[in-house]
């Protein structure tokens, strides 16, 4: 599964539009935003027998389609930057295991904070519309035994510190 970063307007890259609850009134109310930094919660919950490793990995804007962590043996997908992985045992229904990460799009980007402050055309977004340069968050899950499918269920939370600029009269 795969999410864009800095996008509230759209934030499923690989499915249907979601957007943060109540983005819609402050569509009303500006013509633009910036995301300055993502707040995510990723909770995993095993329902498969066999033991399996979930992650996370965001890719920085320019390199999106990449896919690192479904291209990328275990071992070396830990030594990416911006990657989070963990263990899940085979419980059936009973392991659960949880990420916890802020990312600042500055950072990502690979900008200094006064040089992404500086540059709103670039990372910035009309409200009905994600920015140009998306850092993709990737999500993945790989069996740690068999080659067999998995059944992972898992609940993503996505806070957004950001900015509206531009107000509607």
């Amino acid at each position: 599964m795969e999410f864009n970063l800095n996008s509230m307007y759209d934030t499923a890259l690989t499915t249907s539009s979601r957007q943060p609850q109540y983005f819609s009134t402050f569509q009303n109310l500006y013509k633009r935003y910036r995301v300055k930094k993502t707040h995510l919660d990723l909770v995993f919950q095993n329902n498969y027998a066999s033991p399996v490793m979930v992650g996370m990995h965001v890719e920085p804007p320019g390199n999106a389609g990449v896919k690192w962590l479904e291209n990328t043996l275990v071992e070396n997908a830990a030594t990416l930057p911006y990657t989070s992985l963990t263990p899940l045992s085979a419980s059936a229904g009973q392991s659960i295991a949880k990420i916890s990460k802020t990312f600042d799009m500055a950072q990502i980007c690979g900008l200094t904070r006064q040089q992404f402050d500086a540059n709103v055309e670039e990372y910035a977004a009309i409200m009905t519309a994600s920015p140009t340069r998306i850092p993709v968050l990737e999500i993945a899950v790989a069996n740690m035994i068999t080659t067999s499918s998995d059944i992972i269920s898992y609940t993503a939370t996505f806070g957004f510190d950001c900015e509206f600029f531009d107000r509607v009269l």
